[in-house]
């Protein structure tokens, strides 16, 4: 599996568990579990406090910068850059 990066997102009394991989990003939630392969995002937003992973034309994950580990976050940046996803720097 190679290198993998876990981290938890909190919002309010809810907590979701991403885990990003060579294989892609992973989520889960309470009743939800789904993997999204690095070839199915299509768009990475940058914000100042987040980044917006679009994986579909209507389908994203907010990922509040400040909970991401700085391993985790250059992590997911090598793998976008690396299979040419379009990033855009809105921040």
């Amino acid at each position: 599996m190679g290198e993998a990066h876990e981290f938890t997102i909190r919002r309010g009394e809810h907590s979701t568990s991403y885990v990003l991989s060579s294989q892609g990003v992973s989520k889960a939630s309470r009743y939800r579990q789904r993997t999204v392969p690095w070839e199915s995002i299509r768009t990475l937003w940058i914000l100042k406090n987040s980044f917006i992973l679009f994986y579909s034309d209507t389908s994203y994950w907010v990922l509040p910068l400040e909970q991401i580990p700085m391993v985790a976050r250059e992590f997911l940046m090598k793998q976008v850059h690396e299979i040419g996803v379009r990033t855009k720097s809105l921040s």
